[in-house]
């Protein structure tokens, strides 16, 4: 799992801009395989304990135009602009609509509908979207009207691209390059936090053998992820959703939880089986104390997401091997690191061949190390690394192709498989083979307190000083691959273990992220 924040504005659209419609809505309760033949991805869905505190505003108001929303309902794009892009409620059209007829002042039923305070404005000064800015303005003087979406897109193309030229002496050289530069420039706007995008993905093995197996294995493995993602996101909400007041938000304290929406994804930008869950979550939340609308304290966020990213890795892999009986295995992948938990029925040149876009963006990160190391020699430290890294991941973007059905991304993986292991028949009998096997979870004799030491004597060997989400973490990468019976019960003992507790001194529950520094002498 990976956590990013996401600004105001138009921070959501890469999410609903590939969304399937096929000429109708989706119906509450839908399932995925409705959208098998269907170009795109599924919409979205509403998702957290928070979801109820909006329902609460339109009962405030006794408001009988707009929608009350529940858990699973499709998110459409005029609620993700509401809620993400201005800090409303997400029906904040048909709620003000009617304030407005009631004779409410439009000011006012803005106001009313806003979720705690409104999003901070800030003056930005970037020359590009100011020339952006002033010749929209200047096509609605001339038409009458604003421009659409995709003539909006190419005016702004066309004023980047004169000014990449007259600051390089040439023109770009290519579409990705104009696409950096412009996301360069817009690095430069400063935005408020609308939220936050969690990425949900699991191992490379898991998307292939989705990728490739009979539709209703495919449907199994996806319902165990999505099970896994809802499973992680309540865990965060009991241990990383918080809020702040008083004076220079001194004080933590509890929350009704998220206000989330889920995407789910298929490939990756490179067009390779990526099955993946953009899980993104509203920056505003609902005291529990006083109900009122808050912002959700991102730096907890930020503390637990390597523990939740463990958590999920873990249990998304023994699901798999306890409900369908998958064999798992260890992989290295790069010397010095952990090893990954992966399906060891999928070989090792597929993985490879599944992975374009990561392969993309370490060979790029090489020649930016190189580069560092001409300049500077000398290797650069792990801060300048992950900048490296992103640097890369930004030169090797590309916008992703026309949006296809899954079933036209399925038939085209099949393709590359068979041409890698022989055929058709030898793709069906690599399917075959990973269900074969039959693994069963198997009795362990195992000592809480053995594994308790060797969790912190990994600990001990990276850092002196180590808070609550590590030890979690740890737990989690410790027994990663594992798949004993009462394997969950386990991993919560080796946590709250008479070891673990003279190192965190309590189980990870709601209070826990309000005593982020404790940690074990040394």
């Amino acid at each position: 799992m990976t956590l990013h924040v996401l600004h105001a504005a138009d921070g959501y659209e890469y999410l609903t801009r590939q969304v399937a419609t096929a000429d109708r809505e989706r119906e509450r309760g839908a399932e995925l395989t409705d959208y098998y033949t269907a170009h795109g991805t599924p919409p979205g869905e509403w998702f957290g304990s928070g979801v109820d505190g909006l329902n609460d505003l339109l009962d405030d108001i006794h408001t009988e135009n707009a929608d009350r929303i529940s858990v699973g309902d499709v998110v459409t794009e005029a609620q993700m602009k509401a809620l993400f892009g201005e800090g409303l409620h997400p029906n904040a059209d048909a709620l003000i609509a009617e304030l407005i007829d009631r004779g409410v002042p439009s000011e006012d039923a803005i106001r009313l509908a806003r979720l705690g305070r409104k999003f901070p404005t800030f003056k930005n000064n970037v020359e590009l979207f100011d020339r952006h800015a002033a010749e929209i303005a200047e096509y609605a003087d001339t038409h009458g009207h604003a421009p659409s979406k995709e003539e909006s897109a190419a005016i702004l193309d066309r004023i980047a691209g004169g000014m990449f030229q007259d600051k390089h002496g040439r023109p770009v050289a290519n579409e990705a390059e104009l696409r950096n530069w412009i996301a360069h420039e817009k690095g430069k706007v400063r935005h408020p936090v609308a939220g936050h995008d969690l990425v949900f993905t699991p191992p490379k093995s898991v998307s292939s053998l989705w990728a490739l197996a009979p539709n209703e294995t495919r449907i199994e493995i996806e319902r165990i992820v999505d099970a896994t993602v809802k499973d992680t996101l309540r865990w965060l909400e009991e241990n990383a959703c918080f809020t702040r007041v008083g004076r220079n938000g001194e004080e933590q304290i509890d929350t009704n939880g998220f206000v989330a929406t889920l995407y789910k994804h298929f490939d990756s930008r490179c067009g390779d089986p990526n099955l993946h869950t953009h899980a993104v979550v509203s920056i505003k939340t609902q005291a529990a104390e006083d109900s009122k609308w808050r912002a959700v304290d991102g730096s907890t966020m930020f503390r637990f997401a390597v523990a939740a990213s463990q958590r999920f890795n873990a249990e998304v892999m023994q699901r798999l091997s306890t409900e369908l009986g998958l064999e798992l295995t260890h992989r290295e992948i790069e010397q010095g690191k952990q090893p990954v938990v992966e399906l060891a029925a999928i070989p090792r040149n597929m993985l490879e061949m599944f992975s374009s876009r990561r392969n993309a963006i370490e060979a790029r990160r090489d020649e930016l190390v190189a580069e560092y190391r001409a300049k500077y020699q000398r290797m650069p430290d792990a801060k300048t690394m992950y900048q490296l890294y992103q640097q890369a991941t930004l030169d090797t973007r590309e916008g992703k192709a026309d949006a296809k059905s899954l079933a036209e991304m399925r038939a085209e993986w099949r393709e590359k498989a068979a041409e890698i292991l022989g055929g058709n028949e030898a793709v069906d009998q690599l399917v075959r083979d990973a269900f074969a096997a039959a693994h069963a979870p198997r009795p362990q004799r195992r000592s809480l307190d053995d594994d308790a030491r060797a969790v912190i004597t990994k600990l001990e060997s990276k850092r002196s000083r180590w808070q609550l989400p590590h030890i979690v973490s740890a737990v989690q990468a410790h027994l990663g691959g594992e798949t004993f019976p009462d394997l969950d019960t386990y991993r919560r003992q080796s946590i709250d273990s008479p070891t673990g507790r003279g190192v965190v001194g309590h189980h990870p529950t709601r209070g826990a992220a309000r005593d982020p520094e404790a940690s074990a002498p040394t």
